[in-house]
């Protein structure tokens, strides 16, 4: 089960670094214990995993913050009524 509480400054700063965005969303996913990249392929399988490589760190922060944003809202919570989550999480997909 996915910890998004475990996400720190320095494992973003880690996949940012990465020039290799499949090496850098497997690290930083295994970190937080996510088992499945069906977010990753949301919110990057519209060109920005072309883009990745040859982005800045700064666009690469935004690319980052935007998929975590979406691992934060399909994250399970009991206290989330699912049907609400998934609504605010197609109104964040691009």
């Amino acid at each position: 089960m996915a910890s998004i509480s475990d996400i720190t400054e320095e494992l973003i700063n880690t996949a940012v670094a990465t020039d290799d965005l499949t090496d850098a969303l497997f690290d930083f996913q295994k970190a937080i214990g996510v088992d499945a990249g069906d977010v990753a392929a949301r919110a990057f399988g519209f060109g920005w995993d072309e883009e990745w490589p040859g982005a800045t760190a700064a666009r690469r922060r935004e690319m980052m913050d935007h998929y975590i944003g979406l691992e934060r809202l399909y994250a399970p919570d009991a206290d989330d009524d699912e049907a609400e989550r998934a609504d605010e999480a197609a109104a964040c997909s691009m």
